[in-house]
């Protein structure tokens, strides 16, 4: 009887390991290059990536400075823990309209609307735009997010 309990524990410990190892694998792929992707595919990025948290591709699209000024961005292990409280509230997170609205070669705005399925079964929308700076001397090169949340601002 102790050795059919313990077997039962051994399974149930394994298909909990495994289901977590599963979410924690989770990536959006990229159908080309990070280097290669317009300001407006680089919200989409972040966004479907945060929906399914993924949070290495998400981390992608934020600046390099920005992680120097913001304390929850200052790794990816910090990010990921301050972007996963969404889901202590929400369920899921839908781009519902991105839109390019400037671009410059260096410089970029791109407005979004995103919905956000919550845990109370509510629904609710919001909107808002993203600066985003073409960083050729960042880790990786390409459009990045100069300020994807709080009040501090990548202006280096």
């Amino acid at each position: 009887c102790k050795a059919v309990v313990l077997r039962i524990a051994m399974l149930m410990a394994l298909i909990f390991i495994s289901a977590c190892t599963q979410q924690a694998t989770t990536t959006t792929t990229l159908a080309k290059p990070y280097n290669e992707l317009t300001p407006k595919e680089v919200v989409e990025l972040y966004f479907s990536s945060w929906n399914i948290r993924d949070y290495e591709n998400m981390y992608k699209t934020v600046s390099d400075g920005f992680g120097r000024i913001d304390s929850n961005a200052s790794s990816l292990e910090a990010f990921r823990n301050h972007l996963d409280k969404f889901f202590q509230s929400g369920r899921s997170i839908s781009l519902v309209k991105v839109e390019e609205m400037s671009n410059d070669g260096e410089n970029a705005t791109v407005q979004y609307t995103i919905e956000m399925d919550l845990t109370d079964k509510r629904k609710t929308e919001f909107s808002g735009s993203y600066s985003l700076k073409y960083r050729k001397n960042d880790t990786l090169v390409g459009w990045k997010l100069i300020h994807p949340y709080g009040q501090n601002v990548d202006k280096s």
